[in-house]
């Protein structure tokens, strides 16, 4: 059950991201326009390639249960957030170095290739990633310019920091849901611990061997989770005595890429 509702769900993700970039110009409507966008080549997933032979990026490689491949990021810190928005029940597709926006300044074509662009239930959001030490006023001026751009195509831009991504409890949160979730559930498991969770209303982490390294159903239970079968507070840190129940929607308290950083 996991495996089919986990593929449709990504597959469906990714076609919505990207009809949702395609709103936006091409660079021959630029003139118009004030942005366009530039698409990575057919069959690629990045619109520059990080890593070849001439002179590779420092490059860190985060392996995706949500894409089936290998994250290619530019710095711990987009690590830190590609785990982050794998494990997030509410991002259906994201991907890294997606895109490149080209956007009017002084009168001049720049262009600029966010870090992520991510698909969630609350639509499309490209995401720039940097510490707070670089974050200079021509980041931020770059910043205000994209967000009122891209706002009439209802797509979102937003800068974030270690400050976002490193505070709280969702990176701790998303490294435990991810380390045991490569485990692939039965479908008859699957729906019987479902079941449980129903007729019991909630149930603790605890009864699914969570504290135990190794552990089948832990594995089985981070994965239903993830894939939004099951709801916990992500808020908080994720322990064994956590409750784990079903609800029809995600809430707040379910995410761990907060909905706030869509508005």
């Amino acid at each position: 059950m996991s495996t089919h509702y986990r593929t449709l769900r990504e597959r469906g993700g990714w076609k919505s991201l990207v009809q949702a970039i395609s709103r936006i110009p091409s660079e021959s409507s630029f003139r118009r326009s004030n942005i366009c966008i530039r698409l990575p080549d057919r069959g690629a997933v990045r619109i520059r390639k990080l890593v070849h032979r001439g002179a590779p990026r420092p490059v860190t490689k985060v392996p995706s249960l949500t894409l089936d491949r290998i994250v290619q990021c530019e710095s711990v810190l987009e690590a830190d957030l590609a785990w982050i928005l794998d494990a997030c029940p509410g991002v259906t597709a994201f991907g890294e170095q997606a895109a490149a926006l080209g956007y009017r300044h002084d009168n001049d074509l720049r262009w600029h290739v966010p870090d992520f662009a991510v698909w969630t239930d609350e639509g499309l959001m490209f995401v720039e990633v940097k510490f707070s030490r670089d974050v200079c006023p021509g980041v931020r001026e770059r910043t205000t310019r994209l967000q009122g751009l891209l706002h009439p195509y209802q797509i979102g831009y937003r800068l974030v920091t270690e400050t976002d991504i490193r505070e709280g409890a969702a990176l701790g949160n998303a490294q435990k849901l991810l380390v045991r979730a490569r485990v692939q559930p039965s479908g008859i498991w699957s729906a019987q611990a479902c079941d449980e969770v129903r007729r019991r209303c909630s149930v603790p982490l605890s009864d699914f061997s969570w504290s135990i390294s190794g552990s089948e159903a832990a594995a089985s239970i981070a994965r239903l989770i993830i894939d939004g079968h099951l709801r916990l507070d992500m808020s908080r840190d994720i322990t064994a005595s956590t409750q784990v129940y079903q609800s029809p929607a995600l809430i707040q308290e379910n995410r761990l890429w907060l909905p706030e950083a869509f508005k």
